[in-house]
């Protein structure tokens, strides 16, 4: 098996799925009191409410805390003007499972707009009690809802926005690691308060629009709208085969929704001591036509740039094939983080885990206990 070069392969997604939701609420200036009518709020002061949403799913170790960072919101309208929010901030997406918090109270001029931008991203994540810098692409990123963004004199406008992170644990050309993480959106508007908030009719809106506040999101209708392709989209790995030259994994989507399958990721534990642990991991490019694409070196351009992957529709079952030396790195924590080039011995009884990817999520995990015929 070929050396790798100075930097080695990517290996694994630390975070398959990171949800970030974001609430952009219009409201009209009153000199009455604040109230919630049926679906809808006005308030005296602010006009413009953002939220984020982000619970992980995190695998393979313990990532301690995981902050995103942005140093500006950006709003463009349908008059192809952009609107800057002049609103820095960071947060541990670790802290807000299944809620919202508010990041932003801001007032914007009435119009439409098509595209939220989070500016200049950036990321850190503590991994076994250090932390790492973490490359993420893209640096500015765009959110275009399904659906008008329209803010008027009468009511709030709601925009929902779910980031979606994958998180990609590298070796590098130093023999130790660091973290790349690319980003994808979705989003959706709308004026209904009732969709997308579970408060009571009494709630107090001075007191709710406030910066660091939390609401529970999970199960209201502009969740559900967002995440329902998702929560459809069921693929099942029906066999695998891997050696030391080829790879060949059968995959079926049981779902009724089409499946987009991006990344397929391979590892197995040879120690997991909590204080000392190691594995050995690949990873597969699926490209659109099906084939798979090895990364044995560390390219996050080729990762970031594969927009589109494999699709797969309702019903299909599809075979992944790959021949060629199968490369895998080798991560150990007995004196700090390392990473080295590991030859591939597999050996009966030897477990490994096969996950595979889609754009937003992970669709299907496995594990094989291998044979040796």
């Amino acid at each position: 098996m070929s050396e790798l070069g100075k930097t080695r392969i990517a290996i694994y997604v630390v975070s398959s799925i990171l949800l970030a939701l974001v609430v952009v609420a219009v409201v009209n200036n009153y000199s009455s009191s604040n109230y919630i009518s049926p679906g809808l709020i006005q308030s005296p002061q602010n006009n413009f409410v953002i939220l984020m949403n982000d619970p992980p799913v995190l695998p393979l170790g313990q990532v301690n805390s995981l902050y995103l960072y942005y140093s500006n919101i950006l709003l463009h309208s349908s008059s192809d003007k952009w609107i800057s929010l002049n609103e820095s901030g960071s947060i541990n997406l670790l802290e807000v499972q299944n809620v919202a918090r508010i990041i932003a109270v801001e007032n914007i001029p009435m119009g439409k707009y098509n595209i939220i931008r989070l500016e200049n991203l950036s990321a850190t994540v503590n991994y076994y009690g250090q932390n790492y810098s973490v490359e993420v692409y893209p640096k500015n990123l765009d959110s275009n809802p399904s659906n008008s963004i329209i803010v008027n004199s009468k009511n709030i406008t709601f925009v929902d926005i779910a980031i979606f992170p994958k998180l990609f644990i590298l070796g590098n050309e130093k023999g130790g690691i660091q973290f790349d993480m690319i980003l994808k959106s979705k989003a959706f508007g709308t004026n209904d308060a009732r969709s997308i908030f579970n408060f009571a009719s009494t709630t107090q809106l001075s007191d709710f629009l406030k910066k660091g506040n939390n609401v529970t999101i999970v199960g209201t209708e502009i969740y559900k709208h967002i995440y329902s392709n998702i929560a459809n989209a069921k693929v099942i790995i029906t066999n695998v085969t891997i050696s030391e030259d080829e790879l060949s994994i059968n995959i079926m989507n049981v779902g009724n929704a089409t499946v987009e399958v991006n990344y397929i990721l391979i590892y197995s534990f040879k120690n997991q001591r909590s204080n000392a642990p190691s594995f050995i991991s690949t990873i597969f490019i699926v490209n659109k036509d099906g084939s798979l694409q090895q990364i044995n070196t560390l390219n996050t351009t080729i990762l970031y740039s594969n927009s589109t992957g494999y699709i797969i529709q309702p019903g299909e079952e599809v075979t992944l094939y790959y021949n060629g030396e199968l490369n895998f790195v080798e991560f150990n924590n007995s004196h700090g983080w390392k990473s080295s080039h590991a030859k591939l011995e597999l050996i009966s009884g030897e477990k490994f885990t096969i996950v595979l990817v889609g754009d937003y999520s992970i669709l299907a995990s496995t594990q094989i206990i291998l044979i040796k015929e």
